[in-house]
């Protein structure tokens, strides 16, 4: 007889195998022999979607009492038959999406739940609320465009991570003292921000913290210079800002200076309509005494070159003496820059960067601010400076970028230049 090599292969492989196989591909290697008549039945991803024909609940229930072993994956494409199978204790993972969540009273939630994932999902305050709080061991939630409720009472001891967008205008987290990463993007005329922006920061354990869209908007006016009580784990901060508004520069304040041991700050930029901006020239020249002391890596993506952004933008380069490494993105061709200024005779004290290693710049038009710009990093730099990465939004970049080549090149600074086509995607500094 011929040798079953198959058959003898290590479980992982298998298992493996399974892994690109459907349900119904998978119950079908049951006749392949005696040996395999029962594998299938510890498939732990189970995906009963639209490729299942005359999908039926006694299919669904013939595979589910046929399962042994964990069940790490339940995908069931059927609002149909939902909740007459979600129940089961050993699902640690749970996505909806586009559907009504409307559970019998008999399901309370998920004993083994680690994972919550809901988008566009239509549910009421009240069910949401009991399927947290019967999910004790729920590590992460990502709550997505909700409808059917405004306000949320989020109870979760071993919450880790938290993801909100859409239209929730409050969140209360009741025992969430292991959140260390949260995520909130708000849409426009949404309120209180400030309210729930102040009860994130009274988490002791919050490392990261990312804030979408329009929430700094939402929030002017309604903060403090500084928080009572600063998030002394604070590391990561991501936020969506106009760098031309007064108003949301000073709410972005406010969490930079309750945030000493920050690390890692990312701003995307939103653009405002340029009669409509706020000046920030004058409060940067108030402010000039700030320091970041812990700041290492900083991103700004998004910028159009206009003055206003550009000031901002120096003081928070000029107030990070330990800045390592640095990202900056130009984002619109379209911005006509008017307000030109040369950061070399506004900054004549050089040697600011004595940390920086790494610098990228990309979409760059070859536009005077810009140029200028790069001649004020490279001014500014200490012999630390390894490399630094340019990248043109078009092949139609302006003679000055070239001489600033020129001068790169007799510059004394050590450092490797990469200047890249505009068709080659960006890489990563760890690349």
């Amino acid at each position: 007889m011929e040798l079953d090599k198959i058959s003898n292969l290590p479980s992982g492989i298998t298992e493996n195998f399974f892994s690109y196989f459907s349900i119904k591909e998978a119950a079908r290697t049951s006749v392949l022999s005696k040996d395999w008549r029962h594998r299938w039945t510890t498939l732990p991803f189970l995906v009963f979607d639209d490729k299942i024909d005359h999908l039926t609940e006694a299919i669904v229930s013939h595979v589910l009492l046929s399962h042994s072993g964990p069940i790490h994956t339940f995908k069931l494409s059927s609002r149909k038959y939902l909740f007459q199978f979600v129940c089961l204790s050993r699902i640690d993972s749970f996505r909806a999406a586009n559907c009504l969540l409307n559970p019998p009273s008999t399901i309370k939630g998920f004993r083994m739940l680690k994972s919550l994932h809901i988008r566009r999902v239509t549910v009421t305050r009240n069910v949401l609320e009991e399927m947290i709080f019967c999910c004790p061991r729920l590590e992460s939630i990502i709550i997505c465009h909700l409808l059917g409720a405004t306000h949320l009472k989020i109870d979760a001891p071993n919450l880790r991570f938290l993801k909100v967008e859409g239209g929730l205008e409050d969140v209360q987290l009741e025992s969430a003292r292991n959140l260390v990463d949260v995520s909130i993007d708000r849409k426009r005329g949404s309120t209180n921000s400030s309210k729930l922006l102040r009860f994130f920061f009274k988490l002791p354990r919050i490392e990261r913290l990312t804030l979408g869209d329009s929430f700094l908007e939402c929030a002017i006016d309604s903060l403090p210079e500084k928080l009572a009580k600063p998030c002394l784990c604070l590391n990561f901060l991501s936020i969506s800002i106009r760098l031309n508004n007064l108003e949301e520069i000073l709410t972005a304040m406010c969490l930079l200076r309750s945030a000493p041991a920050l690390q890692e700050l990312k701003f995307l930029v939103r653009q405002e309509d340029r009669a409509n901006a706020g000046g920030a020239a004058s409060w940067v020249n108030d402010n000039q005494n700030r320091a970041f002391t812990q700041l290492r890596i900083v991103k700004v993506i998004g910028l159009s070159g206009v003055k206003a952004e550009l000031d901002f933008l120096k003081f928070l380069l000029l107030s990070s003496p330990a800045l390592q490494e640095l990202e900056i993105s130009f984002g619109r061709e379209d911005v006509q820059v008017l307000d030109y200024f040369s950061w070399l005779h506004d900054n004549p004290n050089n040697g600011a960067f004595t940390q920086l290693r790494l610098v990228k710049v990309t979409g760059l038009s070859g536009n005077k601010s810009q140029v200028d710009f790069i001649r004020f990093l490279l001014s500014s730099t200490s012999p630390m400076l390894e490399r630094m990465t340019l990248q043109p939004a078009s092949a139609r970049v302006s003679w000055e970028l070239f001489k600033l080549l020129a001068e790169f090149k007799r510059n004394s600074v050590p450092a490797y230049l990469e200047f890249l086509n505009p068709s080659i995607p960006m890489r990563d500094f760890d690349d």
